[in-house]
């Protein structure tokens, strides 16, 4: 039996899906039929390639908002570091949408000096910025009381916000 694609959605939308958000998938790849090997099995080189293609093309339903501010451009480059891509990241793209995942969720949440929930929670570029900007205040207050630590200039900023805790 072939679900048509529309109809995947739609039940994936319905209240009859007791999914979680982050168990439905953020991208579907339909296809008449995988491509196959010479012996008669999956080519995984081609499907990679194929969902490269897609990722890469990816965000084609998602309207491009370019970064205005220096923050979001550096938000957006630290995206496209992080991911590989040399799509151009605007604000409405999301994270797991382009092909992230939690290892480079940490990779970027590093990059970034945010936590890995921040981004998990807030996967486009506007919502993290957006979060981020919204606790700059507290993060400020809590670099002030580290940096009355005694000193700790071995330690890395998450194991300085162990000892804080």
């Amino acid at each position: 039996n072939v679900v048509s694609e529309e109809s995947l959605k739609a039940f994936l939308e319905s209240d009859e899906c007791q999914l979680t958000s982050y168990m439905i998938p953020w991208r579907m790849i339909v296809m008449d039929e995988f491509p196959l090997t010479v012996n008669g099995k999956i080519d995984r080189t081609a499907l990679s390639a194929m969902s490269k293609d897609v990722l890469d093309s990816g965000g084609a339903n998602v309207e491009y908002v370019a970064p205005m501010t220096d923050y979001e451009r550096r938000v957006c480059s630290a995206w496209q570091d992080i991911l590989g891509t040399d799509k151009k990241i605007g604000m409405n793209d999301n994270f797991f949408g382009l092909g992230g995942h939690s290892l480079l969720a940490m990779k970027l949440a590093v990059a970034l000096g945010c936590d890995v929930g921040q981004i998990m929670s807030n996967p486009t570029v506007s919502a993290l910025v957006s979060e981020l900007e919204h606790n700059a205040g507290s993060a400020a207050l809590m670099d002030g009381l580290i940096t009355s630590l005694p000193e700790s200039s071995e330690l890395t900023r998450h194991e300085q916000r162990m000892l804080f805790i």
